[in-house]
């Protein structure tokens, strides 16, 4: 495991994050919360961990600057939010210890607004989202564009609960929605954390490895053994760079002895 704190340009300002990697990640999830502190929330990193053990790469941004973060009085100004996801989730696309990496978002609280309307920006760059006791509905127009498979998960609060089927009605990619019998909004009850990471785990496991490429069905050449080496000529005479046989012309022949007589292999 490979752990750093990075820091990432979004101007006006810069970023700080916690960037950890595990040995040949599947993927990498990144965080998006509505506060200033995002990358030390306890439940926040606890759901980083045990996405680490299960091979993927985590980074936890503070999306917003200690002296921009929403009082209580005041909500996030998802728009700009979503601005600041998607620099960092660029600035990771062009590291080189995740650049190729299929990238999911995490998001919480308002924070989610902010990774769905990213998601619907970035297209088919995010290959999931999960949503943990979120607020997909202030994302607005953005969810109708969103392509990412997107996972919800929601506590007993039927008030969420039912923000989160509003939110659902309009979503057209692949979706679901998940509740946490006992659980309270943000998550505070004895197993909830480890409940949502294992079911943010297993999305992820399942959405962002890169597509398997196809295996040929394309039968191979038939291999003809050699029964008896006579001799091995010289190279032939120069062809043209245009002719077709230009690439077979300077190769090393050899006469065998085969079914229906001698003839020429290339060697």
């Amino acid at each position: 495991m490979v752990g750093q704190t990075v820091e990432i340009p979004a101007p006006p300002v810069r970023l700080t994050g916690d960037l950890r990697i595990p040995s040949s990640p599947a993927g990498l999830v990144i965080f998006a919360h509505c506060n200033g502190s995002s990358r030390l929330s306890s439940r926040g990193r606890q759901v980083a961990h045990a996405l680490n053990e299960r091979g993927l790469a985590t980074l936890l941004p503070d999306l917003m600057a200690p002296h921009e973060a929403p009082d209580g009085t005041t909500d996030c100004d998802v728009e700009s939010l979503s601005k600041r996801l998607i620099a960092v989730t660029q600035w990771a696309m062009s590291q080189p210890s995740t650049d190729g990496l299929p990238v999911g978002y995490l998001g919480a609280s308002s924070g989610v607004a902010a990774a769905m309307c990213a998601a619907a920006e970035m297209g088919d760059g995010i290959r999931g989202v999960v949503s943990r006791g979120g607020r997909p509905d202030l994302s607005c127009g953005c969810l109708r564009r969103v392509k990412a498979p997107t996972l919800l998960i929601v506590g007993t609060d039927q008030s969420v609960v039912a923000l989160n089927e509003l939110a659902t009605a309009q979503l057209n990619c692949p979706h679901e929605l998940r509740e946490i019998r006992g659980a309270s909004q943000v998550f505070e009850e004895p197993g909830s954390p480890e409940r949502i990471a294992e079911l943010a785990a297993s999305w992820f496991r399942r959405q962002l490895p890169l597509p398997s490429v196809p295996v040929s069905t394309t039968r191979p050449a038939r291999h003809i053994a050699p029964r008896q080496i006579r001799e091995r000529p010289g190279r032939g005479p120069r062809v043209s760079a245009g002719d077709r046989r230009s690439d077979w012309a300077y190769l090393p022949w050899t006469r065998v002895q085969a079914k229906g007589g001698p003839t020429w292999l290339a060697s």
